[in-house]
């Protein structure tokens, strides 16, 4: 807490009614260099934020009294405090309806413990860097429109100048003679020119016909002196010489008379297009790589396995349907590795369904696999004590083949792999012989696009960046060293599920 009492101008309110939970919270978040201020329940949350809003909340679901639900809930029912993001955390609830309801309560994210801190540290600088930025935005709209309303002139011109540094349009309404006027920028972000004279009918016409209704509600509802909503609404515009689609954010606020009728309708108008580019460009890759991509690939399969059920094929069109389908299948681990990326990159997160399993089974699975694949080289594997908890198979599947893959690869039998019970964690290593990483590329070896040796490149050099992703999303850890003596070894650790 600041000293005197007085709340700092921006914060992040931590939320637990657990004082350790709220200790490592700070030490996480400490490094970003924001204030950071504690509450103990939802009470003590809801009474800070009526003195200061907050950056981010921070805010654990299972409370006593009011529950992180019902914070949420109260927070977001409050104008002043609607628009601040909250990062839901919680120890148990993964269930998909109460995700759901965790965002339909106005969450931006939902966290479940144990979590990897250097990823709920990524995560919060983004929704900080992301919140000073509209913090910033608002705040020059509101200076901008109170300039207005004090000193029609002088702020009329304040305007202007804090405009063109913000690539601002701004625009008025005159409701008592329904004329409307642009700035030069204004008229630009709609497509009109400089020397156009804009009517009420001329400024609304430019919004998409499908987006029109709502265009349409939203000024009523900033009119209605019983409502006097502030206007604030993104939609598409079409401009009228080119008719192409623009995405545009207006905001603005009605001024009443004394006896509640409408007076004047000022705002501002900012172009979002190349923001919502990117948001569609960002969905269309991740739909291409899921469904696009795989859809042909499917259909060669299909063909090659129809291929090698034929009786009458020669010796070579054997061969070659049986390389048809090992490159189809190299493809798909192709797909899926650019998949998990985008998803870890662009997604925010990298999902994961956890399920009580056997380590000890799953990683064996995945070995027998590979020594069918490669059927003269030697694994040894070894299991020690409970290997029991919670994760998901299918990823915990794909670390170990990624890992073990990548020393039948790059090193010399034989390849050992040990899972071992290290009381609240499994540790799962995998180590080979061979020729050492060098240090220049131990340091790099977890990131995108990387390879390790001197092997030919197969793939994308993507396996151990998705395999250190793998592991952290299930809040472990994983490391890797190299030297002549040792060998190069990966250890990974997987915490047990239900950990707080």
């Amino acid at each position: 807490m600041p000293a005197s009492g007085m709340l700092p101008d921006a914060y992040v309110l931590l939320v637990d009614d657990k004082p350790a939970n709220l200790l490592a919270l700070e030490a996480i978040l400490e490094p970003l260099g924001v204030p950071l201020l504690k509450a103990h329940s939802g009470e003590e949350a809801l009474r800070q934020l009526l003195y200061q809003q907050a950056l981010l909340v921070l805010l654990d679901v299972h409370m006593p009294g009011i529950d992180g639900f019902e914070t949420a809930k109260l927070i977001k029912s409050r104008e002043r405090s609607q628009h601040i993001p909250i990062l839901f955390l919680t120890a148990t609830s993964r269930e998909e309806a109460s995700i759901v309801k965790g965002y339909a309560h106005g969450a931006v994210d939902y966290i479940v413990k144990p979590f990897n801190p250097d990823v709920l540290r990524a995560k919060v600088a983004i929704i900080l860097e992301q919140q000073r930025r509209e913090r910033a935005f608002r705040r020059a709209q509101e200076e901008m429109l109170a300039q207005a309303e004090a000193a029609r002139r002088d702020a009329e011109q304040r305007l202007r100048l804090a405009a063109e540094a913000a690539d601002l349009g701004t625009w008025e309404w005159d409701l008592s003679s329904n004329s409307v006027s642009l700035d030069e920028r204004a008229k630009s972000i709609c497509g009109f020119s400089a020397m156009t004279e804009c009517t009420r009918e001329m400024f609304l016409s430019v919004a998409h016909p499908d987006d029109r209704r709502r265009v349409e509600e939203a000024l009523q509802a900033s009119l209605d002196p019983a409502i006097r909503a502030q206007y604030t609404i993104e939609y598409r515009c079409i401009w009228p010489s080119t008719g192409t689609v623009h995405w545009i954010d207006i905001r603005g606020r009605v001024y009443f008379s004394d006896d509640g009728k409408p007076q004047r309708f000022v705002g501002t108008i900012l172009d979002i297009t190349e923001r919502k580019r990117f948001d569609e460009a960002r969905e269309q890759f991740i739909a291409i790589l899921g469904h696009d991509l795989r859809n042909p690939l499917t259909a060669i399969s299909t063909a090659q396995k129809v291929m090698l059920r034929s009786t009458d094929l020669t010796e070579m069109q054997a061969r070659a349907a049986v390389r048809i389908g090992s490159s189809a299948e190299r493809m798909a681990r192709m797909i899926q590795d650019l998949l998990d990326f985008a998803r870890a990159r662009l997604g925010g997160s990298f999902p994961i369904v956890r399920q009580p399993i056997r380590f000890g089974e799953v990683a064996r699975t995945a070995i027998e696999e590979l020594e069918l694949v490669h059927p003269d080289r030697r694994i040894q594997y070894r299991e020690e004590g409970d290997l029991g908890g919670e994760w998901d198979g299918d990823r915990v599947t794909q670390v170990v083949s990624n890992l073990v893959a990548n020393a039948l690869k790059h090193g010399e039998d034989p390849i050992q792999v040990t899972v071992r019970d290290e009381g609240n964690r499994v540790a799962l290593e995998v180590s080979n012989q061979g020729q050492p990483i060098p240090p220049e590329m131990l340091s790099n070896v977890f990131e995108p696009f990387r390879t390790v040796g001197s092997a030919d490149r197969q793939g994308l050099g993507l396996g151990l960046f998705i395999v250190q992703q793998i592991v952290r999303a299930h809040g472990g850890e994983i490391a890797a060293s190299s030297s002549p003596e040792a060998g190069t070894v990966f250890r990974a650790t997987f915490p047990r599920a239900g950990e707080p």
